[in-house]
């Protein structure tokens, strides 16, 4: 096979990243028609997921992106123990709160995995012969469009109680610094256009104004998750409480200041300014927080 995105021989830059695909997969849907929670980069088993999605019954839909064939050859390789998980090698359950963990036997506490999971990559990066049984297998086009290639098969039928699991303090810990995370590439995001392209910072400008008060009215809402008074704080992730909120939104103006001073890092930019450029026709952050068991 020949490779992929060559012209002359020479190597041109992929059309997607792993970011756009992320977003091409939270507003498309091509898993999960009317997911009940979704979120990307989101740390909700031993490992961050690209893409997940858990429906209105309970099941767990997880996506792995891969923009590169040497990437999935590498994660086979040194994830052993991810890959051992979910193909099902050396299983045991345990009962953790509502719901089954499934685990390796190693001396560990079992980890969970998804009922379903998916590698979703552009076209030729991963051929229907080399994905793994465990998994389903998506191709993404250039033009944005997704095309199954091979589905996934059920790994599992234990669900995740959606009404209980989601208010307990692990979770709204995860929701809370997935959401912050979003917050902190974006500001990074707004920044760099600034330096490359001066003649577009009114209209940064501006969509920011518009991210600081969604981030107001997040701030609100996450507060209302403490009411539940019988979950008791734990000092260690440093949540549950308005203080703890306050001080971290406080601290904001001080992503402005560490980008100047070079002390952060700017993530790769590729395709930010076409989407963040959309943010206008985009619904809220505070859509993915569920509050008394529904999402917004």
């Amino acid at each position: 096979m020949g490779m992929r995105g060559t012209r002359g021989g020479t190597p041109t830059k992929p059309k997607h990243t792993e970011e756009s695909i992320q977003q091409a997969l939270y507003w498309n849907h091509p898993i999960l028609t009317k997911p009940a929670f979704e979120m990307v980069g989101f740390i909700f088993y031993a490992w961050e997921s690209d893409y997940l999605a858990i429906s209105k019954a309970g099941y767990v839909y997880e996506c792995e992106i891969k923009i590169s064939h040497s990437d999935f050859l590498n994660e086979a390789a040194h994830k052993q123990e991810k890959m051992r998980l979910l193909g099902g090698e050396d299983m045991t359950v345990a009962k953790y709160h509502s719901y089954d963990k499934y685990g390796i036997e190693c001396g560990k506490e079992p980890m969970q995995k998804p009922n379903y999971f998916w590698y979703v990559c552009p076209e030729g990066i991963i051929s229907e012969a080399e994905c793994p049984k465990f998994a389903g297998l998506m191709y993404i086009t250039d033009s944005g469009t997704f095309r199954c290639i091979k589905s996934a098969p059920c790994l599992h039928k234990a669900k995740y109680d959606t009404q209980a699991d989601l208010l307990r303090r692990d979770m709204r810990d995860k929701f809370y610094y997935a959401m912050w995370n979003w917050i902190r590439r974006y500001w990074r995001n707004v920044g760099k256009a600034k330096d490359i392209a001066p003649q577009t910072a009114a209209a940064y400008e501006q969509a920011l104004d518009k991210q600081a008060e969604e981030v107001a009215d997040l701030k609100y809402r996450l507060s209302s998750l403490t009411q539940w008074r019988d979950i008791q704080a734990d000092p260690k992730w440093g949540f549950a409480t308005d203080d703890a909120i306050d001080e971290i939104f406080r601290n904001l103006p001080r992503l402005v200041r560490d980008k100047r001073d070079g002390c952060i890092e700017l993530i790769d930019y590729d395709n930010a300014a076409e989407w963040r450029g959309d943010l206008e026709r985009k619904p809220s952050l505070y859509q993915w927080l569920p509050i008394n068991g529904n999402t917004l």
